[in-house]
């Protein structure tokens, strides 16, 4: 049998190469994944069900495998759409349970792939730092997650910044809210260097509350990697801070002892 070449690029495109390699009822070392622009269209139906049917075939598909393909589909690994049709396919094939079966390696590295999407989602939840931009009347930041999680984070910064006119550049896309609709794009763009009032401000708030008595290094590399210290305002100061916490604990310590 001559080897299926499907081009992808996200979730959506995937879906479709997908119902189409089942239809032809090709096993997974026959098909080949590249990863290009492809388009998007809808594969599976009412996904608020149990499980969800496969348009134009018989096919069941479990929802808890749609729930964990959709975060798979961000990684950066273009590996992710040869794993997903692999499990999808035994799925199809008499092992209908198999995501629960934590010990089977492609299960355990699928899973894997998950949690580093969902935490590069709270990442980026966490890091993303708006400057205000004057000339555009927007808040515009720009972000580097170490996944595609762009579209799955779009919601929070929706609800969170409602009030607000802002847009996030990374090297994946930008997303957007105009206090009427979300926008997304897959066009990268790097926003211009611009000074914020704002964040001078916050510099100054967050070293009169940086407490050195409390440092802990390795905890606060753990959940703020240096990966991301590039694009956090607050990172120009932090070096500083940590050289200086040792005299400043002394003096917290004269002082207490002198009252």
């Amino acid at each position: 049998m001559p080897q299926a070449v499907f081009i992808v690029e996200s979730f959506a495109s995937w879906r479709t190469a997908a119902r189409e390699a089942l239809q032809r009822q090709l096993p997974p070392e026959y098909v080949q994944w590249n990863h290009d622009a492809a388009p998007q269209q809808t594969l599976f139906a009412d996904e608020s069900s149990s499980e969800v049917v496969l348009k134009n075939t018989k096919i069941h598909v479990p929802k808890h495998f749609i729930e964990l393909a959709q975060k798979v589909a961000c990684h950066s690994d273009p590996i992710k759409w040869s794993l997903l049709y692999q499990a999808l396919w035994r799925l199809q094939h008499g092992e209908r349970h198999l995501l629960n079966i934590e010990s089977d390696p492609l299960v355990h590295q699928l899973k894997i792939m998950q949690r580093h999407v969902t935490r590069d989602c709270h990442k980026m939840k966490a890091f993303v730092r708006f400057r205000f931009y004057q000339d555009e009347q927007c808040y515009i930041a720009w972000y580097e997650p170490q996944h595609n999680v762009i579209e799955l984070t779009a919601n929070f910064f929706k609800q969170r910044f409602s009030t607000m006119t802002w847009l996030i550049f990374t090297p994946y896309g930008f997303i957007g809210w105009n206090q009427q609709q979300l926008i997304h794009s897959t066009q990268v763009v790097k926003p211009p260097e611009n000074d914020d009032l704002a964040e001078s401000l916050w510099l100054t708030y967050y070293q009169a509350i940086f407490n050195p008595a409390r440092i802990k290094t390795k905890a606060m590399l753990k959940e703020m990697p240096r990966c991301y210290w590039k694009n956090l305002p607050e990172a120009k100061v932090i070096k500083q801070l940590l050289v200086d916490a040792p005299d400043k604990v002394n003096q917290m310590l004269s002082r207490s002892a002198e009252n």
